[in-house]
Protein backbone atom coordinates (compact mmCIF):
# COMPACT_ATOMS: atom_id res chain seq x y z
CA UNK A 1 0.00 0.00 0.00
CA UNK A 2 1.23 3.49 -0.84
CA UNK A 3 0.39 4.86 2.58
CA UNK A 4 2.65 2.23 4.16
CA UNK A 5 5.74 3.26 2.19
CA UNK A 6 8.31 4.87 4.47
CA UNK A 7 10.27 6.96 2.02
CA UNK A 8 13.35 7.33 4.23
CA UNK A 9 13.52 3.52 4.21
CA UNK A 10 12.71 3.08 0.51
CA UNK A 11 15.61 5.31 -0.52
CA UNK A 12 19.18 5.22 0.73
CA UNK A 13 19.23 7.67 3.63
CA UNK A 14 21.86 9.91 2.08
CA UNK A 15 19.88 10.15 -1.18
CA UNK A 16 16.70 11.14 0.66
CA UNK A 17 18.64 13.81 2.54
CA UNK A 18 20.19 15.22 -0.64
CA UNK A 19 16.81 15.41 -2.39
CA UNK A 20 15.29 17.04 0.68
CA UNK A 21 18.08 19.62 0.69
CA UNK A 22 17.54 20.32 -3.02
CA UNK A 23 13.80 20.72 -2.46
CA UNK A 24 14.28 23.22 0.36
CA UNK A 25 17.13 25.12 -1.27
CA UNK A 26 17.22 28.32 -3.25
CA UNK A 27 17.44 29.02 -6.99
CA UNK A 28 15.73 25.81 -8.12
CA UNK A 29 13.89 26.29 -11.40
CA UNK A 30 12.87 24.56 -14.61
CA UNK A 31 16.19 25.42 -16.28
CA UNK A 32 18.46 23.74 -13.74
CA UNK A 33 16.29 21.10 -12.05
CA UNK A 34 17.18 18.22 -14.40
CA UNK A 35 20.95 18.66 -14.21
CA UNK A 36 20.82 19.07 -10.44
CA UNK A 37 18.81 15.85 -10.12
CA UNK A 38 21.25 13.98 -12.37
CA UNK A 39 24.19 15.21 -10.30
CA UNK A 40 22.59 13.76 -7.17
CA UNK A 41 21.26 10.49 -8.59
CA UNK A 42 24.52 9.59 -10.36
CA UNK A 43 26.00 8.94 -6.92
CA UNK A 44 23.52 6.08 -6.45
CA UNK A 45 24.15 3.87 -9.47
CA UNK A 46 21.75 1.08 -8.48
CA UNK A 47 18.85 3.50 -8.83
CA UNK A 48 20.31 5.79 -11.50
CA UNK A 49 20.93 2.95 -13.97
CA UNK A 50 17.27 1.95 -13.79
CA UNK A 51 16.25 5.47 -14.77
CA UNK A 52 18.60 5.54 -17.73
CA UNK A 53 17.02 5.34 -21.15
CA UNK A 54 18.21 5.48 -24.75
CA UNK A 55 18.17 8.88 -26.42
CA UNK A 56 17.40 7.82 -29.99
CA UNK A 57 18.39 11.19 -31.43
CA UNK A 58 21.87 11.10 -29.90
CA UNK A 59 22.11 7.29 -29.65
CA UNK A 60 23.28 7.38 -26.06
CA UNK A 61 21.88 6.85 -22.59
CA UNK A 62 20.41 9.63 -20.49
CA UNK A 63 18.27 9.81 -17.38
CA UNK A 64 14.52 9.64 -17.98
CA UNK A 65 12.17 11.19 -15.42
CA UNK A 66 9.28 9.28 -17.01
CA UNK A 67 10.64 5.73 -16.95
CA UNK A 68 8.98 3.40 -14.43
CA UNK A 69 11.34 1.48 -12.18
CA UNK A 70 11.01 -1.06 -9.36
CA UNK A 71 13.10 -0.41 -6.28
CA UNK A 72 12.77 -1.56 -2.68
CA UNK A 73 8.97 -1.72 -2.71
CA UNK A 74 8.58 1.36 -4.89
CA UNK A 75 7.12 1.26 -8.40
CA UNK A 76 6.91 4.39 -10.51
CA UNK A 77 8.66 7.24 -12.25
CA UNK A 78 10.87 9.86 -10.66
CA UNK A 79 7.79 12.10 -10.51
CA UNK A 80 5.93 9.44 -8.48
CA UNK A 81 8.83 9.30 -6.05
CA UNK A 82 9.09 13.08 -5.65
CA UNK A 83 5.34 13.36 -5.03
CA UNK A 84 5.39 10.56 -2.48
CA UNK A 85 8.28 12.13 -0.60
CA UNK A 86 6.64 15.55 -0.64
CA UNK A 87 9.45 17.14 -2.67
CA UNK A 88 7.01 19.41 -4.44
CA UNK A 89 9.34 22.24 -5.43
CA UNK A 90 11.40 19.77 -7.45
CA UNK A 91 8.26 18.23 -8.92
CA UNK A 92 6.80 21.59 -9.92
CA UNK A 93 10.07 22.61 -11.59
CA UNK A 94 9.99 19.37 -13.60
CA UNK A 95 6.34 19.96 -14.46
CA UNK A 96 7.11 23.40 -15.89
CA UNK A 97 10.26 22.11 -17.63
CA UNK A 98 8.36 19.32 -19.38
CA UNK A 99 5.26 21.44 -20.06
CA UNK A 100 3.19 19.01 -17.95
CA UNK A 101 4.24 16.04 -20.11
CA UNK A 102 3.51 12.67 -18.49
CA UNK A 103 2.67 14.26 -15.13
CA UNK A 104 -0.24 11.85 -14.81
CA UNK A 105 1.68 8.74 -15.85
CA UNK A 106 0.47 5.60 -14.09
CA UNK A 107 2.64 2.99 -12.45
CA UNK A 108 1.92 -0.73 -12.67
CA UNK A 109 -0.88 -0.32 -10.10
CA UNK A 110 -2.56 2.48 -12.03
CA UNK A 111 -1.42 5.17 -9.58
CA UNK A 112 -0.35 8.66 -10.63
CA UNK A 113 2.11 10.99 -8.85
CA UNK A 114 -0.85 12.81 -7.30
CA UNK A 115 -2.10 9.51 -5.85
CA UNK A 116 1.30 9.07 -4.21
CA UNK A 117 1.10 12.54 -2.66
CA UNK A 118 -2.42 11.87 -1.39
CA UNK A 119 -1.61 8.45 0.09
CA UNK A 120 1.54 9.76 1.75
CA UNK A 121 -0.27 12.69 3.36
CA UNK A 122 1.64 15.29 1.37
CA UNK A 123 -1.24 17.23 -0.17
CA UNK A 124 -0.89 19.97 2.43
CA UNK A 125 2.72 20.40 1.31
CA UNK A 126 1.59 21.31 -2.20
CA UNK A 127 1.55 25.01 -1.51
CA UNK A 128 -0.35 27.29 -3.82
CA UNK A 129 2.68 29.37 -4.70
CA UNK A 130 4.37 26.23 -6.04
CA UNK A 131 1.37 24.82 -7.90
CA UNK A 132 0.41 27.77 -10.06
CA UNK A 133 -2.77 28.07 -12.10
CA UNK A 134 -0.71 26.79 -15.03
CA UNK A 135 -0.40 23.34 -13.47
CA UNK A 136 -2.88 23.18 -10.63
CA UNK A 137 -5.66 21.50 -12.64
CA UNK A 138 -3.34 19.39 -14.79
CA UNK A 139 -2.38 17.03 -11.96
CA UNK A 140 -4.82 14.14 -11.80
CA UNK A 141 -5.17 11.11 -9.57
CA UNK A 142 -7.09 7.89 -9.96
CA UNK A 143 -10.63 8.54 -11.10
CA UNK A 144 -9.57 11.84 -12.66
CA UNK A 145 -9.52 13.70 -9.35
CA UNK A 146 -7.68 17.02 -9.34
CA UNK A 147 -5.64 18.36 -6.44
CA UNK A 148 -8.70 20.36 -5.36
CA UNK A 149 -10.89 17.21 -5.39
CA UNK A 150 -8.43 15.37 -3.14
CA UNK A 151 -7.86 18.25 -0.73
CA UNK A 152 -11.63 18.63 -0.47
CA UNK A 153 -11.85 14.95 0.49
CA UNK A 154 -9.04 15.32 3.03
CA UNK A 155 -10.81 18.32 4.58
CA UNK A 156 -7.94 20.83 4.85
CA UNK A 157 -9.86 24.10 4.59
CA UNK A 158 -6.80 26.37 4.47
CA UNK A 159 -5.20 24.43 1.60
CA UNK A 160 -8.55 24.55 -0.22
CA UNK A 161 -8.58 28.34 0.14
CA UNK A 162 -4.96 28.58 -1.03
CA UNK A 163 -5.67 26.45 -4.10
CA UNK A 164 -8.73 28.51 -4.99
CA UNK A 165 -6.72 31.72 -4.61
CA UNK A 166 -4.10 30.26 -6.96
CA UNK A 167 -6.73 29.61 -9.62
CA UNK A 168 -7.87 26.02 -9.07
CA UNK A 169 -11.01 25.26 -11.07
CA UNK A 170 -13.83 24.54 -8.63
CA UNK A 171 -16.01 23.33 -11.51
CA UNK A 172 -13.56 20.72 -12.81
CA UNK A 173 -15.05 17.22 -13.02
CA UNK A 174 -13.52 13.85 -12.28
CA UNK A 175 -14.24 10.69 -14.28
CA UNK A 176 -17.56 10.27 -12.44
CA UNK A 177 -18.61 13.76 -13.49
CA UNK A 178 -18.31 15.09 -9.93
CA UNK A 179 -16.90 18.49 -8.99
CA UNK A 180 -15.07 19.27 -5.71
CA UNK A 181 -18.28 20.96 -4.55
CA UNK A 182 -20.11 17.64 -4.74
CA UNK A 183 -17.45 15.97 -2.61
CA UNK A 184 -17.50 18.53 0.21
CA UNK A 185 -17.61 16.69 3.53
CA UNK A 186 -18.58 19.66 5.72
CA UNK A 187 -20.77 22.74 5.52
CA UNK A 188 -17.71 24.98 5.91
CA UNK A 189 -15.90 23.44 2.95
CA UNK A 190 -19.10 23.46 0.92
CA UNK A 191 -19.65 27.18 1.57
CA UNK A 192 -16.08 28.06 0.56
CA UNK A 193 -16.38 26.10 -2.68
CA UNK A 194 -19.87 27.41 -3.35
CA UNK A 195 -18.68 31.00 -3.11
CA UNK A 196 -15.77 30.26 -5.45
CA UNK A 197 -18.09 28.58 -7.94
CA UNK A 198 -20.40 31.60 -7.93
CA UNK A 199 -23.39 29.24 -7.92
CA UNK A 200 -26.82 30.46 -6.86
CA UNK A 201 -27.31 30.06 -3.11
CA UNK A 202 -30.41 27.99 -3.89
CA UNK A 203 -28.07 25.00 -3.76
CA UNK A 204 -27.40 23.49 -0.37
CA UNK A 205 -24.79 21.13 1.00
CA UNK A 206 -27.45 18.44 1.44
CA UNK A 207 -28.89 18.38 -2.06
CA UNK A 208 -25.51 18.77 -3.78
CA UNK A 209 -23.96 15.86 -1.86
CA UNK A 210 -27.09 13.76 -2.42
CA UNK A 211 -26.63 14.24 -6.16
CA UNK A 212 -23.01 13.14 -5.79
CA UNK A 213 -24.02 9.99 -3.92
CA UNK A 214 -26.69 9.15 -6.50
CA UNK A 215 -24.19 9.66 -9.32
CA UNK A 216 -21.61 7.43 -7.63
CA UNK A 217 -24.17 4.65 -7.09
CA UNK A 218 -25.18 4.82 -10.73
CA UNK A 219 -21.62 4.16 -11.95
Amino acid sequence: MLSNLRWQEVLPGALYDELEKLNSGQNLNQRNVFNRLVAILQKYLEIFKQWEDIDNKKNKKKMSVDKTIQYNGFSGTLKHLLAGCGFNKILEALLIRDNSKNINAKNNEGKTPLDFAYASGNLAEMEAEEYTSRSIDVLRGQGGNTLLHLVTLSGDIQVIKDLLAAGADVKSKNEDGLTPLQLAATEEIFDVLLEAAAIDSYFTHTNITNVAEQTARAQ
